[in-house]
Formats: structure tokens, C-alpha cells, sequence
């Protein structure tokens, strides 16, 4: 009853978290250096239920070379973070703020996806994959794409980004092979409590994060226009990016799996990147967590009422 509960309920931990991360930014700014352990920690839950069969009859594998994920990429990567650049050009003057709602844009499928892709019957093994394919591509195409849309500026290097994704993804690894081995009541206690796990560790990382973005401003100011114009934008990102795409791969075999996925995108490290290069452009991208928050609220429920 209560992993149900916390289906339903997934994002409100978030905005607790969000609330209190702007009452106490410094606290989240002294935490900065664990954002790195939430993350794998994160992608440790999205992994343990996923079937890693990698061989090319059957398995993982087999889901990364098909019409579907080439697809889910051209959206992923070309077609909605242009779609997005497009509307924060127009509704905001602030560049930092429209170069780092661009680059939250262009960042990986979001480490929750697979569990969400879970509840709500798809194919978790089809969007981890699609997840993996988006952590690789990410490091080399997101600094090109960036280039390109702002005459040259790209304000940090490949080194830091693929030393993140490296580390969140295969550091998991280990820890999924030493629980499967010598630690199985352990991991089927975490996996009875993913959920609930999933939440707390999110909502953490998110008061990490929004804190320290607070904290290297040192100033909380942002006119409630800006922050709704921000808003505007991270509720394309989420909610009509979702249903857009449910009906545009109305034919394709994994279109639930694909629009879920291409619908979270990894925002946290973008914050971790733009904190240490840009703290200016971190801002707007840490406010894209309040809309995260109800985005997963709604998959939660809508998932928890599937039979």
C-alpha cells in the first residue's frame, strides 16, 4: 500500500524539497559534492529490474538498432530542443537563461525513465537501452548543437561531462553485480522500496542542486515573469512533449516507452555542469524541477491505475 501511495504521490517530495532549498540554499551548497552518489545511487534503482541480456538474439541489445530508437533520437536531440530553443528565444531576453534551457534540453533521458516506462507497461529494457544510447551521444552532440545555436559559445568541455555519465553508469554496474551475488536480500528490500526510494533520493539531489544554484548566485531574485515564462517552457518539456509524441508514434511499437522517455530529460546534470561553468544559466534550469515534479506526479498516479 504505501510503495502504491508513493506512486501516486512520487513529486510531492520534490516540491518539499524545492520549497526548502530556497529557504535554505547554503545547506544544498555544502551537500554539492554528494550530487554525484545520488546519481549513481539513481541509476543503480533504474537498473536492478532491467534485464541486461546483452547478446544480439535476444536481450538489450537487440533494442538498440531499430526505426524506434532512431526516431526517439532525431526527437530527443534535433526536433524538440530546437522546438525549445525556438520558445525560449522568444519569451526570454535573458541568454543565460535561453542558453541553459537549451542545454537542459540536450541532456540524456532522464535516469527514472526506465522505472516509469515499468509502471506504466512498457518496455523498461527498450528505454534503458534508449537511455544508454542517449548518454553516449549526449557528450559529443549536445556541444555541437550549442555551437551552432549560439554563434560559437559553448561554455564548458567534453572531459566533465563524459567523467559524469561514465561514472553513473558503470560504477551501478559493480554494485548491481555484488547484490545479485553476495547481497540478494538486500537488493530485493531496495527493489520492494523503489518507489519510495526513487523519491527521496530525487527530492535530495534537487534541494542539492537548487540550493547550490542559489547559493553561487548568492541572490534569490527572479521576477515572477521570468519564473512563469520558465515554467511555460519546462511544461512543453514534460507535458506536451509526453502527449505530442504519444500521438505522433501512434504506430510505432514502443510509442508509450519513447514518449516517456524523450519527456525526462536527465535536468540534474545539467545543473551539475552549468553550477560549476555557468551558475548563472543554472538558474532557470533548476526551476524546470518544480514542473519535473508534477510531470512525475502524473505518471505515477496514471501508472498506479493500470491494471
Amino acid at each position: 500500500m504505501f510503495l502504491l501511495d508513493m506512486q501516486k504521490i512520487f513529486g510531492l517530495p520534490i516540491l518539499i524539497a524545492i520549497l526548502l532549498a530556497s529557504i535554505f540554499p547554503y545547506i544544498g551548497l555544502s551537500l554539492i559534492n554528494i550530487s554525484v552518489y545520488l546519481l549513481i545511487f539513481l541509476m543503480y534503482l533504474s537498473i536492478s529490474h532491467v534485464n541486461l541480456n546483452f547478446n544480439f538474439k535476444k536481450g538489450t541489445l537487440t533494442n538498440l538498432f531499430n526505426k524506434d530508437l532512431l526516431v526517439g533520437i532525431l526527437l530527443l536531440f534535433i526536433i524538440y530542443p530546437l522546438i525549445q530553443f525556438l520558445l525560449a528565444k522568444l519569451l526570454i531576453k535573458n541568454q543565460y537563461y535561453v542558453y541553459g534551457l537549451t542545454f537542459a534540453s540536450l541532456t540524456p533521458i532522464a535516469i527514472v525513465a526506465p522505472y516509469f516506462t515499468s509502471l506504466h507497461q512498457g518496455n523498461k529494457e527498450f528505454s534503458f537501452s534508449f537511455m544508454l544510447v542517449s548518454m553516449v551521444i549526449c557528450p559529443f552532440l549536445a556541444p555541437i548543437i550549442l555551437y551552432l545555436l549560439f554563434n560559437g559559445r559553448v561554455d564548458f568541455n567534453l572531459f566533465p561531462i563524459i567523467k559524469i555519465l561514465l561514472l553513473v553508469f558503470i560504477t551501478p554496474l559493480f554494485i548491481l553485480v555484488i547484490t545479485n551475488k553476495w547481497l540478494p536480500s538486500l537488493k530485493k528490500t531496495i527493489n520492494k522500496h523503489q518507489a519510495s526510494l526513487n523519491s527521496v533520493c530525487l527530492s535530495l539531489l534537487i534541494f542539492i542542486l537548487i540550493g547550490a544554484a542559489y547559493g553561487k548566485m548568492q541572490t534569490n531574485y527572479i521576477s515572477l515573469e521570468m519564473i512563469i515564462k520558465i515554467l511555460l517552457i519546462a511544461i512543453f518539456q514534460d507535458f506536451v512533449v509526453y502527449f505530442l509524441s504519444l500521438k505522433l508514434l501512434s504506430k510505432f511499437k514502443f510509442k508509450k516507452t519513447i514518449s516517456i522517455s524523450v519527456s525526462m530529460k536527465n535536468i540534474a546534470i545539467a545543473a551539475n555542469i552549468l553550477l560549476f561553468y555557468t551558475p548563472q544559466a543554472a538558474i532557470p534550469v533548476c526551476l524546470i524541477f518544480v514542473i519535473h515534479a508534477l510531470f512525475f506526479n502524473y505518471l505515477g498516479f496514471a501508472g498506479s491505475k493500470l491494471p
